[in-house]
This record gives structure tokens, sequence and C-alpha cells, in this order.
């Protein structure tokens, strides 16, 4: 059974273990703590295969088979994380965890120390395992490094800048006593008007016209990070969402017939 070593990072305890192919191993719930995610599970799951597992580890009530989770995949949870705790994680584990847990190669033990004062062999051992494993530290950490320029990207295209959802549209809008409508029905208004259309396929969603609205201003469209789909096991990019700017909500309150009671919505409008 794998030897557990505690850490502790701002009062939460962080478990990890090197495991017997030379790789350090960090049980899943510990971390997804940390970095925000409901669950171990919501965490792992658009981890690879290979960056995550069962281990049977030791806990207050006896062995238990824990779901862990290798350095690349703690690289690419921390990636994730919307928690703005993510990057001091990360650099703490890269600084203070992980040489703690490879200093040497291994966990010195008393047994490992009495091995290597006996056993030229395994001193041998120790050396050809540091060397594999920081070749493999060095891989992961390239891997992290090219994921995250994208990741920064991404979620800079992603931040809406000062817009509306259609539902918190439709609630605005209907602070005025000329109108009364909801999400949908809002969504046919601009149909019909000509600002969206539904597409066709797998998938059919609205979209915003670019002529009419997205080149005019009215409307945006607010991306969202890619998602893998586990039943076909490939990276999907989710449906884009529209979002109203503020001219386009001036827009719409006119042609739902609203009336000049503009500062009915001037507080969200200035915010």
């Amino acid at each position: 059974m794998a030897e557990i070593q505690m850490f502790d990072f701002r009062g939460h305890d962080v478990r990890a273990f090197l495991a017997k192919d030379g790789e350090p191993r960090w049980v899943a719930t510990d971390v997804a703590r940390i970095l925000g995610y409901a669950s171990a599970k919501d965490m792992t799951r658009n981890l690879d295969e290979d960056e995550k597992g069962g281990h049977n580890l030791p806990t207050l009530g006896g062995a238990q088979i824990m779901t862990v989770i290798t350095e690349s995949g703690l690289y690419a949870a921390i990636l994730r994380s919307r928690k703005v705790e993510a990057k001091e994680f990360k650099r703490w584990v890269t600084r203070e965890v992980l040489p703690s847990i490879r200093r040497h190669g291994a966990y010195m033990t008393p047994t490992t120390v009495e091995q290597i004062l006996t056993d030229p062999d395994t001193l041998i051992k120790l050396a050809t395992d540091l060397k594999a494993s920081r070749e493999r530290a060095a891989a992961a950490e390239n891997r992290a490094r090219v994921l995250e320029a994208p990741a920064k990207s991404w979620e800079h295209l992603a931040a809406p800048g000062g817009d509306f959802s259609v539902s918190a549209a439709a609630k605005v809008l209907s602070r005025d006593p000329e109108i009364s409508l909801g999400r949908d029905r809002l969504f046919k208004h601009m149909a019909t008007i000509g600002w969206i259309f539904r597409t066709k396929g797998h998938r059919p969603h609205w979209e915003a016209s670019q002529q009419k609205a997205i080149d005019t201003g009215r409307l945006t469209h607010k991306l969202s990070a890619p998602f893998f789909n586990e039943r076909t096991e490939e990276w999907e990019q989710p449906n884009p969402t529209i979002r109203i700017t503020p001219k386009g909500l001036h827009q719409l309150h006119r042609s739902l017939g609203g009336s000049d009671q503009t500062t009915l919505f001037q507080q969200e409008l200035n915010s």
C-alpha cells in the first residue's frame, strides 16, 4: 500500500504519494476542494484516462479505493479552475510539494535508507528513477505551458463586457408597464425583426445575424470553453450564447412599443 505524505495548503490537507512508477499522485478530493470544483468527479471528468485512476489508500476507516490524479492531471485541473488561488496552489505544488516528494527520487523512509547503505544497486535504481522522473516532470511542465496561453486567451474572449443575457434583458425590458415578456418571447421577437435565426443540424440553436445584429453592435456572441463529450470521446465547442448590448437593449425597448421611460433600466446601462 502506498505511503501517504500529508501537506498543508492554507489549512487544507493535501494527500500525495509516490506511485510504483516513480510518479507522484494526488488524492482527487483534496485537490478538487482547494480548486473550487463541486466534486472530485466533476474535476476529473475531462481529464485523460492516463491522468486519473483508482488507488488503494489507508484512511481512518481502513483501506479504501480512492480517485487519484497524476502530475499532468493536476496541471490540467489547475488550468481549468476559476479560483484565484489556483495560481498560488500551482506555485506551492511546484516549489514545495514536488521537491519534497521527489527528494532523492523516493520517500527516504528508514527502510529505504537501510537499503541504500547495504545495497549499492538500490542507490543506482534511485538515481535512475530520479532522472526519469525529472524528465517526465519537465514534459508535464511543458504541456502546462502550452495549454496556459490558449486558456488565458479563451478567458479574455469569453468575458462579457457590459452586455446582458437574454433572460436578464427580458426582465429589464418588462419593467416598462407597456412590455411583458420572458426569455422565450424575447428570442422570438428578435427572430421576427431579423436579429437572430435558428440553425439546423444535430444541435439547433439561436444564432445572431452577423449583418443585422453583430456588425451593428446590437448583439454579441459569448464564447464558452470547449468541453469533453464522454459519449463521442471528443472535445466539442459549445454553441455561442447570445448577449444583448446596451445599444440593442434601447432598440428592443423601442421595437416592443415601450414608453420613453428609459430610466427604468438606466442603472443597468451605466453599470
